[in-house]
């Protein structure tokens, strides 16, 4: 284990490289194509990875972190502009910047068992267009998906209670936003420059102390009633605010009674 640790933790710039360093430790390298060509790479780290840090620079294409393999330690850990697609299997958590700045990475599958996503852990992934998020998942830390401008929808997990800031930042093709009423602690401007989302889905009983829909878009009057609608009750409770921007002005009077009739202000 030490040895195969030793070399993951080596900054690797060719796959030839990763072949020669960690195949004979136990490590899986599929190669679809000669060896001289990079296009098809897979890694597959192999299932009694306690932890994974620092491959940077390879020509990996597609990543499998397999069951039993507990965490993606925080800083940079797989810094690679040649990764497509990502993998993982009971995995538990992935650390601050663990794939930061993958601009070719474009899916990611992550699997139950993760509970948390680290600070800027896909930051700046420009081309990811697709993430599934497991349903084990609780925490959705700061910046964890900025500047993700490829991201088209995101649905999350009816067990995630914390959304971090700016979490979403800048992802300026997102369409779609769906966020269960499990959230209870949002971060500010988690969706600011959002500026594409036509439709946001909020479940009922939405219960944060302060929230903002003034980063998003291209929302219909309709949509933010339906947000309004989803708001908690907080009558005689302590008093919550929505931050609305360029809405309030477009909402009824009676509209605005939805929220102010729950003990939320409207700003």
């Amino acid at each position: 284990m030490a040895a195969l640790n030793e070399n993951i933790n080596r900054v690797i710039s060719d796959f030839t490289a990763v072949k020669n360093a960690v195949e004979s430790r136990g490590v899986t390298i599929e190669d679809n194509t000669p060896t001289s060509q990079y296009a098809q790479k897979i890694l597959s780290i192999p299932d009694n990875t306690n932890t994974l840090r620092s491959l940077i620079n390879g020509s990996l294409i597609n990543l499998v972190i397999p069951e039993n393999t507990v965490s993606v330690r925080d800083y940079f850990s797989f810094q690679n502009t040649a990764l497509k697609t990502l993998q993982t299997v009971n995995i538990v958590s992935i650390g601050g910047r663990g794939f930061f700045g993958n601009t070719g990475l474009e899916s990611v599958v992550l699997g139950n068992g993760l509970t948390s996503i680290g600070i800027a852990a896909f930051e700046g992934c420009t081309s990811m267009y697709s993430i599934s998020l497991p349903g084990t998942l609780q925490v959705i830390e700061a910046n964890a998906f900025k500047d993700c401008r490829s991201l088209q929808s995101v649905t999350i997990p009816s067990s995630v209670t914390s959304i971090g800031n700016a979490a979403f930042y800048n992802c300026s093709a997102l369409k779609y936003v769906y966020i269960p009423s499990s959230v209870t602690s949002v971060g500010s401007n988690p969706f600011n420059l959002c500026s594409d989302v036509e439709n946001l889905v909020i479940e009922q009983d939405f219960d944060v102390a302060n929230f903002t829909i003034a980063g998003f878009g291209n929302l219909s009057v309709p949509t933010v009633v339906s947000v309004l609608n989803s708001l908690s009750n907080r009558v005689g409770k302590t008093n919550y605010t929505l931050y609305t921007g360029r809405y309030l002005s477009m909402l009824s009077e009676e509209q605005k009674a939805i929220a102010t009739n729950k003990n939320w202000t409207l700003r």
